[in-house]
């Protein structure tokens, strides 16, 4: 029971933080399910959990995708998913979790400084390429895409919609390469679904925030779970 609470309880908080910023599930939730069901599940899960609701966002705010740069991130990515995929079946728990903990570290840190890429087809290109090798290694994908999205200077709206596009067509591929690697076990699709009651839960909260909250003060309280996370990550693995 106590697993099932904690599990819900982490995929309400990555529901805000997705909600609030339009990533960041992800970075929340995997290293903090870590702790309570191993690295490799962790990914699995959240990839799950994801798809569920990245999928009904997108097809809700589908007019505010920016579809060009969308499926130029998407085209990029999908040939770097087969590369994730083989760390995920062959490194080990330990690894993941490191992995997992120091792409959360170093994406606070570059978010928090203001790191930026070029508005071009090639930098996106290069943040397609990196978001797929993250996604099915560590489940965090959005780092690099957040990065590339914030050159364009877009609307709020438009971000966020484009990302959760992205996202959606990620976490499909992703999840067949789980399922053909055998990676889905009965228990995780129970969990996925207390998360996505969870994640759904949050990002009704996060909603409301959304449209009132100060960005600078959310931003800084993102940072510092972010941080948060990725460090009790690497903590956990080398123990």
């Amino acid at each position: 029971m106590s697993t099932l609470l904690l599990v819900a309880g982490f995929f309400v908080l990555a529901g805000i933080v997705q909600a609030l910023s339009g990533f960041g599930s992800a970075l929340v939730s995997v290293p903090l399910l870590a702790l309570v069901l191993g690295a490799r599940d962790a990914v699995v899960l959240s990839v799950l959990v994801s798809l569920v609701l990245c999928a009904g966002v997108a097809m809700r705010e589908r007019r505010h995708v920016d579809r060009v740069v969308a499926w130029r991130l998407l085209a990029w990515s999908v040939p770097a998913l087969g590369l994730g995929l083989g760390v995920a079946r062959l490194a080990s728990e330990r690894s993941i979790s490191l992995l997992v903990g120091a792409v959360v570290v170093l994406a606070a840190l570059l978010l928090a400084i203001g790191v930026r890429l070029p508005d071009t087809p090639l930098a996106q290109g290069a943040a397609g390429v990196a978001s797929g090798a993250l996604l099915t290694s560590t489940g965090l994908n959005g780092p690099p895409l957040v990065i590339a999205l914030a050159a364009r200077r877009s609307e709020p709206r438009t971000t966020r919609a484009t990302l959760q596009f992205v996202f959606a067509v990620q976490d499909v591929l992703a999840l067949a390469g789980f399922v053909a690697l055998g990676l889905v076990s009965p228990v995780l699709l129970g969990y996925a679904v207390l998360g996505v009651v969870g994640m759904w839960g949050g990002w009704m909260v996060g909603g409301f925030g959304f449209r009132r909250l100060s960005r600078g003060g959310f931003d800084r309280v993102v940072l510092l779970v972010l941080v948060a996370s990725g460090v009790s990550a690497v903590v956990s693995a080398l123990r």
